[in-house]
């Protein structure tokens, strides 16, 4: 019971205390609300857009970090895809988990977790992945999440739950 209140005490503070705005990336194929007072980077150029954000207010190791970019190239989510982003995930960070290809918010996409230590095995760290396409959309969007420990809690599940709510294509 007590977890719960917590989590819910929590959850109001991050949509009660957080001022959320809306950027658009570079390239106008994509906007999402991000907290007003977090560091953005935008940057892109024809066939590519990048936008990260995270809070800087906190320590690395509590921050969430996100990446997002919108490639003017459309993947296919097929099973070949799949073994493609497991293989490439075990050989260069880690182990892929959770996969699945998903409809959400009106995406069409493939969802899979990496778990894995930094590059000096020091710390542990989660990458929530999704690649995410729109019919009629050009392009795949894929977007990024990192934490510096082995998975999300419910907290940082409920700011991206949020977060990703409010990701749409133009």
């Amino acid at each position: 019971m007590k977890k719960i209140l917590l989590t819910l005490i929590l959850a109001n503070l991050i949509w009660s205390c957080s001022e959320f705005e809306t950027q658009t990336d570079v390239n106008n194929k994509f906007t999402i609300d991000i907290p007003k007072d977090w560091a953005l980077q935008n940057t892109g150029q024809e066939i590519i857009s990048i936008m990260r954000f995270t809070d800087t207010t906190v320590n690395y190791k509590e921050r969430l970090l996100f990446d997002i970019s919108w490639e003017s190239d459309k993947t296919e989510f097929t099973p070949e895809f799949k073994v493609l982003m497991d293989s490439i995930a075990i050989a260069k960070v880690g182990t892929p988990k959770h996969q699945s290809f998903r409809k959400v918010n009106g995406f069409d996409g493939y969802y899979f977790d990496v778990v894995g230590k930094d590059s000096l095995g020091n710390f542990d760290f989660v990458v929530d992945n999704r690649y995410l396409n729109q019919k009629d959309k050009d392009g795949t969007i894929f977007l990024s999440i990192t934490r510096w420990k082995e998975k999300l809690n419910e907290t940082d599940s409920l700011l991206v739950g949020k977060i990703f709510g409010t990701l749409t294509r133009k």
